[in-house]
């Protein structure tokens, strides 16, 4: 059984794989990935801006903890960096998932060989209805194919 969430901005469905409650170890994680450029080639580059994509947290989710996160992308920035934040929204108030943002390096493909995104310890827990949104803070230069994965666990 999987739970889906919505991704608002492209209307992407995200899949969490289900475990049963209280199970411990990997098959307790949860792990996302969203597309934030629907384009993977021709023009459309990728382009800077908040809430590129949004998904909301599901009551199973509730009480986890964000654990890792990356990106990759299908074409790479030809100039300059591309990066993303991902930022919590509860009850209309943000905050900052990441205290450094993920970062994808020119000509490179994976946040892998980039900067690893650096969790906030202070804001990594998510409620069910809280709404993760993902904000490319830098874009690069012809950079497709966004693509953001996270990983949740329970405490």
């Amino acid at each position: 059984m999987n739970t889906t969430v919505r991704i608002v901005s492209n209307k992407t469905t995200l899949r969490f794989p289900a475990s049963l409650p209280g199970e411990k170890g990997e098959a307790a994680n949860r792990s996302g990935c969203v597309m934030v450029s629907p384009s993977t080639s021709g023009s459309s580059a990728l382009t800077t801006g908040t809430s590129k994509a949004v998904v909301r947290i599901p009551s199973e989710l509730g009480g986890m903890v964000l654990t890792d996160a990356g990106a990759g992308l299908s074409s790479p920035s030809t100039s300059g960096p591309v990066t993303v934040q991902m930022r919590r929204v509860r009850a209309g108030a943000s905050v900052n998932m990441l205290t450094t943002e993920i970062a994808i390096d020119q000509n490179e493909y994976d946040s892998v060989t980039g900067t690893a995104g650096i969790i906030n310890q202070s804001n990594r827990a998510v409620q069910a209805g809280d709404h993760i949104h993902f904000d490319v803070t830098s874009a690069g230069n012809s950079a497709l194919g966004l693509v953001i994965s996270f990983t949740f666990q329970p405490v």
